[in-house]
């Protein structure tokens, strides 16, 4: 039976002899996505420390209790959104 050299050129090549380049296994994307978990997690749970330390601060500051206290809010709250927004929402994204 004479087929078409497309068909034939087709059924000759393996399933991986192009694509994927690297092919680490099944194992490799299930630990992937379980480390970005992970790392997800840590930094939800370190959003909401330091924005319960930053509210604990504020009122401290704000009765008069520690005027380094306002401070301390100013130069870590740019560090807390960045960390917390934007790795949470790139770790998210890449679950």
């Amino acid at each position: 039976m004479v087929r078409d050299g497309l068909s034939v050129a087709c059924d000759s090549m393996t399933p991986l002899e192009h694509h994927p380049v690297v092919d680490l296994g099944p194992l490799v994307k299930g630990l992937a996505i379980g480390g970005l978990g992970i790392v997800h997690v840590f930094l939800a749970q370190f959003a909401i420390g330091g924005g319960l330390l930053l509210c604990s601060l504020q009122w401290l500051h704000m009765r008069g209790g520690c005027p380094l206290a306002r401070r301390f809010i100013d130069g870590s709250f740019k560090v807390l959104v960045l960390v917390s927004f934007v790795l949470g929402a790139v770790t998210g994204v890449a679950m």
